[in-house]
């Protein structure tokens, strides 16, 4: 067919482009969903043909699709300078603030490209009809059939029959069934309740929520912790990353003392370290120096946040974000403070499935009975895979300085999707350590292939 120069009146949207290409090379997930549904001719832009085309080779080999392995694509083909370089592949995923729209981009470069599709069946139909040798009903064949193929390749990027989906659906659940039982590395750090939920890996966001001083934080550490030892014993090359929006202090003084099992009181004036003290101390700073974890205390803002986590996410998979703790996150869009607490749950709750991470975020009760009444804080458990409630002290105890004191806790656990009830599981805060611990015997962990104890001397 010949080529019409349609280059004045092209549709085109090249933010949509470089938006779309920036997604897939931070999502696995989203970047698949492109390349079933996109071609590279949807790109009027040369570069991002390439760039497109490029992405689709990667895959084919089974390599995983990101800016190193298509950048070194482009470069054996000889095509990496003319798309901009590596600069111009390593800033698209950066410029990206949430791949959350990616399936709308992709809408719009797709409606673009049946546009310029007809436009250019528009030009070859001009030249047909006004050559009155061609015989009238060819010429209604030849257009209904040119109309009908673009229809065609719109309705084959929409929704498909139950046959056509099934099989990658049903292959993936028997895998599952027949897969060893085991824990995941990602998990909490609490034998009893990571074999019944088989550690936390696939539950998307996790809000731990409690009132003031109720050991929220101390979960958060105690599953950060737990999870980057086992990511180091495995070595999966997945990384936790830590922001700690108030006391960042605090939590280094407390993870010295998790991994060294000795008193948090030995970093205070009022207690000296004993000579065992200081070499427990020595060797936790060895372990932790080698630890895959990541940890800042000067990052605030939700957009910042979730930049920071793609651009780790480039360097090394991210198994587990936390943020301690949700109601000091800064940002969010909306014109009240509901709807920003609304917009960063559900942006984090999507970067969590975007990156196949768990994102925890505990949150914290403000109100006197602990009641989740308000929207902001509904919030985060309306986008939540996996909410409970931490809490310390005897039943229904209302002396603020005795349930804090009281090593005796609880998990209530509830399901908001995926995972079935767990109910009341009992556990031990151990204070002077930062430790949280199963509220039962050291007998009842045994062959819990988890860190929880693993490094006491």
């Amino acid at each position: 067919m010949r080529e019409y120069n349609l280059e004045l009146t092209t549709p085109m949207n090249i933010h949509a482009e470089q938006a779309t290409i920036g997604a897939m090379l931070i999502s696995p997930t989203v970047c698949a969903e492109m390349l079933a549904q996109l071609e590279a001719a949807d790109f009027p832009s040369e570069p991002h043909q390439q760039i497109f085309s490029a992405m689709q080779e990667v895959a084919e080999t089974g390599c995983e699709v990101d800016v190193l392995t298509v950048g070194d694509a482009l470069r054996r083909r000889g095509q990496l300078v003319g798309c901009g370089g590596g600069e111009y592949l390593t800033r698209l995923p950066l410029e990206v603030p949430t791949t959350l729209h990616a399936y709308r981009y992709a809408e719009i470069i797709t409606e673009t490209s049946l546009r310029r599709k007809l436009m250019q069946m528009g030009g070859e139909l001009y030249e047909r009809a006004t050559d009155e040798t061609t015989d009238i009903a060819e010429l209604f064949s030849w257009a209904t059939g040119q109309v009908g193929e673009v229809a065609n390749a719109r309705r084959g990027r929409g929704a498909q029959r139950s046959s056509e989906v099934g099989g990658a659906l049903w292959e993936s659940l028997t895998g599952r069934m027949v897969q060893e039982a085991h824990v995941s590395a990602v998990r909490l750090g609490l034998p009893r309740l990571d074999r019944s939920m088989g550690g936390l890996a696939g539950s998307g966001m996790v809000v731990p929520r409690g009132k003031e001083k109720a050991g929220k934080s101390m979960v958060a550490m105690n599953s950060s912790l737990s999870s980057a030892l086992e990511l180091s014993r495995g070595d999966t090359g997945e990384c936790v990353v830590c922001y700690l929006l108030e006391g960042q202090d605090v939590w280094m003084e407390r993870m010295a003392a998790w991994l060294s099992g000795v008193n948090s009181n030995v970093f205070t004036p009022a207690q000296q370290a004993t000579a065992d003290e200081q070499t427990r101390v020595a060797n936790a700073q060895e372990i932790f120096e080698h630890l895959p974890i990541r940890i800042t205390g000067h990052l605030f803002d939700l957009d910042e946040i979730i930049m920071d986590v793609r651009r780790i996410h480039l360097q090394q998979p991210v198994g587990l974000v936390v943020i301690d703790y949700a109601q000091l996150i800064q940002g969010g869009n909306g014109s009240s403070g509901v709807e920003r607490r609304e917009d960063c749950a559900n942006r984090l709750a999507t970067l969590a499935a975007e990156l196949d991470c768990v994102v925890m975020v505990p949150s914290q009760i403000t109100d006197s009975e602990g009641s989740r009444k308000a929207k902001g804080s509904r919030a985060w458990d309306e986008a939540a895979t996996l909410v409970f409630d931490v809490e310390r002290g005897p039943e229904g105890e209302s002396n603020r300085e005795k349930w804090q004191s009281d090593p005796n806790g609880r998990f209530r656990l509830h399901a908001a999707r995926r995972r079935p009830p767990f109910g009341v599981h009992h556990v031990r805060f151990d204070l002077p350590t930062g430790r949280v611990v199963d509220g039962m015997s050291p007998e009842a962990s045994a062959g819990y292939a988890g860190s929880q104890g693993a490094y006491q001397r």
